[in-house]
């Protein structure tokens, strides 16, 4: 399928470039957390596309890693500035700040942040070379790795908690057990930076992006590579997303574009999702209906996948955005266009 996507909405409030987007978990009132070069947090709602409250306060320079917990009750935050903030979800306030230059941790800028899945624990990535796991309700550090030579920019526990992964500009990714913080598997070597990376939700399969614009497959049990990687885009990938299903795997990249791929095929699906400038952060909505994207630009977009093809989304969950706009045709498809059109679909 060829052609550009057009976004169903943009959400305008940022007045510098996005970092990274998240969605919350709660599927009946969908949201979008990102981050920002203005240095700070905001909470959005999808079906109005407005911020919803007042935006997050307490960084003192750009804010860059974003995460939220499996239960949905708290976000973290990190950014230039070396500080880790929890906040509560539902009241915005802020829950506590680990400052890890003043105490013990990460000496530069947070990156990438992670929750465990049982919620006890996140995980930290940082460009001093560092990836911490803290405990999440005292803040207490409790395993610093240090065997990254280079600034790291992802990280990510698997599905079952067992393990987490981290990516580095030394070209690697280390995965260690989450407990003892015993490496599991040798280091997986790549062409150039390694950006981003997803685990498959069964927990089997690891994916990486890079700075070359390569995205690589490998088995998560024994760091073996799976094939060939795949040349996603020509422009550094600066973020990843693997839909709820795993059937899909979306990439953002410097090239201006988001692309969505196939995880078994691994081919293109659907349209491009083109931007003007720099796509630095892509995310799933929990049902897999959306793809939201944000970078440079300082927008974000919402994306409606569905229409796109054959993709494992939960019928019985389509958003309220378009339940009562979405009509139903006979006609022609000059007609249909036209709604499409109309209802700020695609063309």
């Amino acid at each position: 399928m060829e052609g550009t996507l057009i976004a169903v909405k943009s959400l305008h409030g940022h007045t510098e470039a996005v970092q990274e987007l998240i969605f919350s978990k709660n599927v009946n009132e969908l949201k979008i957390i990102s981050t920002s070069s203005d240095e700070t947090v905001r909470i959005w709602t999808v079906g109005t596309g407005k911020q919803g409250g007042e935006s997050l306060l307490g960084h003192e320079a750009e804010t860059r890693g974003i995460a939220i917990s499996t239960d949905g009750t708290k976000i973290v935050s990190g950014g230039d500035d070396g500080k880790i903030i929890m906040w509560s979800a539902e009241t915005r306030a802020i829950i506590s700040i680990i400052k890890p230059r003043i105490t013990a941790g990460h000496s530069l800028a947070i990156e990438s942040l992670s929750f465990s899945p049982d919620d006890k624990t996140f995980a930290s990535a940082s460009w001093d070379g560092t990836c911490t796991v803290w405990n999440s309700e005292t803040g207490a550090l409790l395993l610093d790795f240090d065997d990254h030579q280079a600034m790291v920019d992802t990280v990510a526990y698997s599905p079952s908690g067992v393990k987490i992964a981290s990516g580095s500009h030394d070209h690697t990714i280390r995965i260690r057990n989450t407990h003892t913080g015993e490496r599991l598997t040798q280091p997986l070597l790549h062409a150039d930076a390694v950006r981003s990376l997803v685990w498959s939700p069964d927990g089997r399969q690891l994916i990486s992006a890079c700075e070359d614009g390569q995205i690589y497959f490998w088995s998560a049990p024994t760091g073996t590579q799976l094939g060939s990687p795949l040349q996603a885009h020509l422009d550094p990938i600066n973020c990843m997303a693997i839909s709820p299903s795993g059937s899909l795997l979306a990439s953002a990249s410097s090239d201006h574009t988001a692309r969505l791929w196939n995880t078994v095929t691994r081919q293109p699906f659907g349209r491009v999702l083109q931007h003007n400038d720099g796509v630095y952060t892509v995310a799933f909505s929990p049902n897999g209906q959306f793809v939201a994207t944000g970078g440079e630009e300082g927008i974000i977009f919402l994306w409606d996948i569905s229409r796109e093809g054959a993709i494992a989304t939960d019928a019985s969950s389509v958003s309220p955005l378009h339940a009562a706009a979405i009509p139903h045709f006979t006609g022609d498809v000059d007609r249909v266009r036209s709604h499409w059109v109309f209802f700020g679909m695609y063309v």
